[in-house]
């Protein structure tokens, strides 16, 4: 998910945007950039602690039937963890997943909007202010890009994932689509697709240079998991648009 992604998905928790912003948004995504905005999306909703009176009440703000045997099925893999949530199903189910996440978050705006330094609790309601965090961003992935100090790091990982991607396509888990042919997203999945992963001795080198490299960017620049993640692949993603064409997208 990249940061304007993000910052659309926490204007709509801020009632800045409708719902319908995201909806489209996500519904317009290919299949592997739509898997990857899922599995960030959950985190999101993760991080906002969300409780079993939110479903209830996201099925109120969505105007969908609570008498649907789905929301039953929904509720119980809420309260059970996101894991289990199919939210690549339909649009109905991210609708309620767009809810949950707005009213966790709102509890947790009001508890952190004075004593927070990110940029998440914000106001985000002025155009002006989203412009400057994207700026920002786009400035620090210049400054990166640029530091000498990670350039060997980047050029080895890059032709790391060219190498992997050139043997064909990865990314969504085998096994995982339903029969509407939507991602689904599981626990089970990411596992058995990390496991794959360990099996190849490239993939597991590509594996702990990925994450040193993230970490060497988060110390140097003082940044979170989330931004250092984001910027190591926007760096990446330049990494291989000029050396190979393409991008660090399963």
């Amino acid at each position: 998910m990249s940061l304007d992604e993000e910052i659309a998905v926490y204007r709509f928790g801020q009632g800045v945007y409708p719902v319908e912003v995201v909806l489209e948004h996500a519904a317009g995504l290919g299949e592997h950039e739509r898997w990857w905005w899922l599995r960030t999306f959950y985190e999101l909703i993760a991080q906002q602690k969300p409780v079993a009176e939110d479903s209830d009440q996201a099925m109120v703000s969505s105007g969908l039937d609570p008498a649907d045997p789905a929301y039953n099925t929904f509720k119980e893999d809420l309260t059970a963890g996101l894991s289990r949530i199919s939210a690549g199903e339909d649009n109905q189910t991210i609708k309620l997943l767009l809810h949950v996440f707005k009213r966790a978050y709102q509890r947790q705006l009001a508890l952190n909007k004075d004593n927070s330094s990110s940029w998440r609790y914000a106001d985000l309601s002025q155009d002006e202010t989203v412009q400057n965090l994207l700026a920002k961003h786009r400035l620090l992935a210049e400054e990166i890009y640029a530091d000498p100090s990670f350039r060997s790091e980047f050029t080895t990982l890059a032709k790391l994932w060219h190498n992997r991607r050139s043997q064909g396509p990865v990314g969504v888990p085998s096994g995982s689509r339903r029969q509407t042919n939507a991602a689904y997203v599981s626990y089970d999945d990411l596992i058995t697709e990390s496991a794959n992963y360990f099996t190849n001795k490239n993939l597991y080198a590509e594996s702990l240079l990925h994450k040193a490299l993230r970490k060497g960017v988060a110390v140097r620049y003082k940044l979170d998991k989330r931004e250092s993640l984001r910027l190591l692949t926007d760096v990446l993603e330049r990494y291989m648009n000029e050396t190979y064409g393409t991008n660090p997208l399963p």
